[in-house]
């Protein structure tokens, strides 16, 4: 009888580490390495535009160069407020420090089909009017940005200069016979005017983990 105890006793010592080899292990957790800014990226941006441009004496322009000089009196200005599609492109280049601060720099360049337009009266040929007509042409920018990253999200503030390329034109049909000159005429010029890009603030999410370069959608385009 205690010879069969023994024997019971050495079978379940001998059978517990077997059974302890069998239990499925658990595998550590996978390192997730945290996103990293540094990188270039490209895009496109597409939306909509709006402005309010102030044209000062298209009135003297076409009654003193069609009709006599010295034949208007006062200064007219005209407003018309160009809206229209925008559409380009950006590059950009972005550091990230060991403490998360992330500066970059973005150059940008948009086309528009923006056009305002204006009646007005000439005085000098009444009933006679001049159409007034804006268009805003080209939008390039450059700007530099600074933020913090929480991991793939980046809250920045961004300034630098912008360009908005315009194309002015009066046009219409001198009728008085006031004037040497009647019947149609159109007169045209070009403004480039320089700008700020000043406290533009914005969120921008990247999508994937890191590599070697990484591409980052923005929410914030530039704004002129």
């Amino acid at each position: 009888m205690k010879k069969l105890i023994f024997a019971n006793l050495a079978a379940l010592t001998l059978a517990v580490p077997a059974f302890a080899a069998d239990l499925p292990v658990k595998a550590p957790a996978p390192f997730v390495e945290r996103f990293n800014w540094t990188g270039c990226y490209a895009g496109m941006h597409l939306g909509g535009g709006f402005a309010s441009k102030n044209i000062t004496d298209p009135v003297f322009l076409v009654q003193d160069t069609l009709i006599a000089p010295g034949i208007t009196t006062g200064v007219t200005t005209v407003s018309p407020q160009p809206t229209g599609v925008v559409v380009g492109a950006q590059i950009g280049c972005d550091y990230e420090f060991a403490n998360s601060v992330v500066i970059g720099i973005e150059g940008a360049a948009s086309g528009s089909t923006m056009k305002g337009t204006r009646i007005v009266g000439l005085p000098g040929s009444a009933p006679d009017a001049a159409l007034v007509q804006v268009n805003t042409d080209f939008l390039p920018s450059l700007t530099a940005r600074i933020g913090y990253a929480f991991d793939n999200v980046l809250l920045y503030a961004r300034g630098g200069v912008a360009l908005a390329g315009d194309q002015f034109e009066v046009s219409g049909t001198l009728l008085s016979p006031l004037g040497p000159q009647t019947g149609p005429y159109d007169f045209r010029g070009l403004d480039n005017r320089w700008g700020w890009v000043a406290a533009s603030t914005g969120r921008s999410r990247a999508i994937g983990r890191p590599s070697s370069n990484m591409t980052t959608t923005s929410s914030a385009p530039p704004t002129f």
